[in-house]
């Protein structure tokens, strides 16, 4: 593996405290330079909707304020290196919004609302208004095979048919996967 030598280091540290979000720079002044979980959990929570899931623009991908299960994942992706658990008030309520966003007719989560359309975002968020799904919803897999696992590590906070029942459909999503 390459490395980075203290000059380089110190030049991508200037940069990303003068260009990167305060949650990026928390998380990066927890792992190099012994900052507080704290700190980066207050960050991330700063994302958090009223409804208990991410937006604002926490995937930087998408300028889309109101929660998605995708943005969702990004959270519980940050939640997740500063090992929050789950008696958290962040993760808890980021899992309450995955349970209440699910759509139970199609057995899966829209990764983003039809409100995508409307703000700042690369092309592969475009939302097919004819089939309900965005570039990246090719495969049931994006978010749903990730919000799966995430279920599956605060399954202490998800009722156990509805976690057996999302996991046998994500089960059948990979066995159909052609290879």
């Amino acid at each position: 593996m390459k490395s980075i030598d203290e000059q380089q280091f110190q030049h991508s540290w200037l940069f990303l405290n003068t260009h990167a979000r305060m949650l990026d720079r928390r998380l990066a002044e927890y792992y190099f330079w012994g900052g507080r979980i704290k700190d980066v959990r207050e960050a991330l929570k700063s994302f958090l909707n009223p409804d208990g899931g991410f937006g604002n623009s926490i995937e930087p991908d998408f300028r889309l304020q109101q929660s998605s299960p995708m943005a969702t994942t990004i959270g519980l992706q940050y939640a997740r290196e500063i090992n929050l658990p789950s008696d958290d008030p962040i993760v808890q309520a980021a899992v309450r919004y995955l349970l209440t966003a699910f759509d139970p007719d199609q057995q899966r989560w829209h990764a983003v609302p039809a409100q995508i359309n409307n703000v700042p975002h690369a092309p592969w968020w475009t939302l097919d208004v004819n089939t309900g799904r965005c570039g990246v919803e090719e495969t049931w897999a994006n978010p749903n095979a990730e919000i799966v696992g995430y279920l599956w590590q605060y399954r202490d906070l998800v009722p156990q048919p509805f976690l057996t029942s999302v996991t046998d459909v994500a089960l059948a999503e990979l066995v159909s996967v052609k290879l």
